[in-house]
């Protein structure tokens, strides 16, 4: 079941792809993430083995122990930096399910552009919008978006989750996250 519905994200992913969206994204830091979110999160979800051979491949170098502290909230995970020629990013595997990415100085309007066409075409999925809202946070204020993408014959279940912000003064300008959760049996 779960590698039917991997599959269904991938081809949500295929319908809403950054490179389709070639002529609305034009900021190369957000192109960036969006493809390494892709690459990534999307392309190897729930497959930690998967994702830690695309980073040895890619060389990608951990993030230093006390950054990846503050990144992981007090959970347990691993990080690199992806940061290249066109973008600064960390990649971000928590063990309880979720992948991310973090972008600095990436446009925000644009990943969030992204993140409303991969929703609007799931690949089969059920999406759902489950919060839309503006919080405070470090550095202004952050649009969180956040949509729960089910299948009827899975009890697993993805969360989608981007939060942005257009502040000068933050580091982080988005981050986008998928996580997997078990859904109880009825």
């Amino acid at each position: 079941m779960i590698r039917g519905l991997l599959a269904a994200i991938a081809l949500a992913g295929a319908s809403a792809s950054v490179q389709s969206l070639e002529p609305e994204l034009d900021d190369t830091r957000a192109i960036y993430a969006l493809n390494l979110f892709e690459a990534t999160c999307v392309s190897h979800m729930g497959d930690w083995d998967a994702i830690s051979a695309w980073v040895g491949l890619e060389q990608l170098p951990p993030i230093d122990k006390e950054m990846l502290a503050i990144l992981l909230q007090g959970k347990a995970g691993y990080g690199w930096n992806a940061s290249g020629p066109n973008g600064d990013a960390l990649l971000i595997l928590r063990e309880d399910g979720a992948c991310s990415v973090w972008a600095r100085r990436a446009a925000a309007a644009q990943v969030g552009i992204w993140v409303r066409k991969m929703m609007e075409q799931p690949g089969g999925l059920s999406a759902e919008l489950v919060e839309d809202r503006e919080v405070d946070g470090r550095g202004g204020r952050y649009r969180l978006l956040a949509y729960r993408l089910s299948s009827p014959q899975s009890k697993r279940l993805f969360l989608f989750t981007s939060t942005l912000t257009e502040s000068d003064g933050d580091e982080v300008i988005a981050q986008v996250i998928l996580s997997v959760a078990e859904v109880a049996a009825p």
